[in-house]
């Protein structure tokens, strides 16, 4: 390793050598090995420590260094690998997290996405992910599905949750209610031949319908009222029958978008059914790292407080057993003061080794510095920092990072209206110029096989974006360049895929 000698008689060629100035007065060379010279990068780069593997999540604001966080590398100060991000808005909260889901996938862990804006639907199509739409057409998931099945205790693990779902659609239940609603879950799984026994766990799970008929048998008129709806009435596509989505792939993200945004109720109901098909996954204990992301999660309590519970033993449950279930969290908050008045907010709080805040207002600086512990230069460097800077604390690390994204990330990471109208608008020019090259392919080869061609617009802005369009195609095989046969397309955009149809119409004099 390096060692220190002093210098006699020469302070001043001494000093002159330790400055940065390229000199060596003191002219005394020594062999030093890669190891030993490495030893000397924290003299300089300060802050800039990574983990040995792990993602990316950003560069030294200062030198460049990228700087790797392997979230799985648990340990005294670092116990379970959730992550909380304290974002004021127009931050990039969501840049941030986008740009880390894509980190993670690259370091082989797969991730769950529960998105309420369907923010990250572009995303999921750009890395080969599994968009599944709840509040769609035929989109359902049955809340009565065991979830932990072949282990004893699933049934009534499960009886719980779907207690937790029914207090959600229904609002709070007073005690003699609950008892009614637990013996009608009861009698459903009876009914369906499923008992604590491992061995029934593979028999066809009870419905939403058949917890109604059993609320209406029992005499619990007003709860078989109110569950109606959620079974054969208005709200009775997201949960009422048998699962139809089953997660699969890398990335799965849940996407809310579809769901009425004046029903947080049935928006609630949905985070808790897509939580307890991500837990179905998480339960397999495969040995697969999974992250899940629930972008502001705690706001569940506010909408009801059985969402939140549910939500909130979750986090524990995976906070306790990190190891057993290798899985992390990241949850994302604008309001700290309203996060952490939640029980749901504290829970995330104390349970998430890994915290990321970007550059802060300066009326929240002050309570975020007193939550986290941090220091005065660091709440100032926080007051002052530009978008896209801020602290990764990481255990006792605590490190100034600048979070970038190349071109293509940058494509599928912004949310700016502007430049997502633009990115839209070109990705819908593209594919409909791909659609249009497919049908010549296909269709028209064999009487325009090996012959020019050229599309011509018949509608006036149909590479905008229309929903339908009509198209002309022409192609010629003259050597003098005439356009001698043609073809009437009709265009049909189904979100943000082209069906093209089309036949040849007739042959065009020279």
């Amino acid at each position: 390793m390096l060692d220190l000698r002093p210098v006699i008689f020469a302070p001043v060629s001494g000093w002159v050598a330790t400055r940065p100035l390229a000199l060596d007065p003191i002219r005394r060379d020594r062999r030093v090995d890669t190891q030993a010279l490495a030893a000397t990068l924290p003299v300089w780069t300060g802050e800039a420590t990574s983990d040995h593997g792990g993602s990316l999540v950003g560069y030294h604001p200062r030198t460049g260094v990228p700087v790797f966080c392997d979230r799985f590398a648990l340990g005294r100060h670092r116990p379970n690998a959730h992550k909380l991000i304290v974002a004021p808005s127009g931050s990039g909260k969501s840049y941030e997290i986008k740009g880390d889901v894509a980190s993670l996938m690259l370091a082989g862990v797969a991730v769950h996405v529960v998105d309420w804006q369907d923010e990250y639907i572009r995303l999921a199509e750009a890395l080969g992910g599994t968009v599944i739409r709840l509040g769609t057409a035929g989109a359902r998931i049955n809340p009565l599905e065991l979830a932990e099945a072949a282990k004893p205790g699933a049934v009534t693990q499960q009886s719980l949750f779907v207690e937790s779902v029914v207090e959600t659609m229904l609002g709070e239940l007073d005690p003699s209610e609950k008892a009614a609603l637990g013996r009608a879950i009861s009698s459903c799984y009876r009914l369906a031949g499923i008992t604590a026994d491992p061995a029934t766990h593979d028999r066809t799970p009870p419905e939403l319908l058949d917890l109604l008929a059993a609320l209406e048998e029992a005499g619990a008129d007003r709860l078989a009222a109110l569950l109606e709806p959620w079974s054969v009435g208005a709200y009775a596509g997201l949960c009422s029958g048998q699962t139809t989505l089953r997660p699969a792939g890398e990335l799965v993200v849940w996407a809310l978008g579809d769901l009425p945004g004046d029903q947080e109720r049935l928006a609630a109901v949905a985070v808790l059914l897509a939580v307890h098909a991500i837990w179905t996954d998480v339960a397999r204990r495969d040995g697969r790292r999974r992250v899940v992301v629930l972008d502001e999660a705690w706001r569940l309590y506010e909408v009801s407080a059985a969402a939140g519970r549910v939500v909130e033993g979750l986090a524990r449950r995976l906070a306790k057993g990190a190891r057993k279930y290798n899985c992390g969290l990241t949850n994302a908050t604008q309001d700290l003061d309203e996060f952490l008045s939640t029980p749901l907010g504290r829970t995330i709080l104390n349970n998430s080794s890994v915290k990321w805040l970007p550059g802060q207002e300066p009326a929240g600086v002050k309570a975020l510095g007193a939550t986290f512990g941090l220091g005065e230069a660091e709440t100032r460097y926080l007051e002052g920092a530009p978008r896209g800077h801020g602290l990764l604390l990481a255990g006792r690390q605590r490190i100034r990072l600048e979070v970038r994204a190349t071109p293509v990330e940058h494509r599928l990471a912004t949310s700016d209206p502007e430049e997502v109208a633009a990115i839209d608008a070109e990705e819908l020019r593209s594919g409909a110029a791909k659609a249009v090259r497919a049908w010549v392919a296909e269709v028209a080869s064999g009487r325009a096989a090996g012959c020019r061609h050229r599309v011509v617009d018949l509608e006036g802005d149909w590479l905008a974006g229309e929903a339908t369009a009509g198209v002309e195609l022409v192609w010629t095989d003259a050597e003098d360049g005439t356009w001698s046969e043609w073809a009437a397309l009709q265009l049909a955009r189904t979100g943000r895929s082209w069906d093209v149809t089309g036949a040849v119409r007739a042959r065009r004099p020279a």
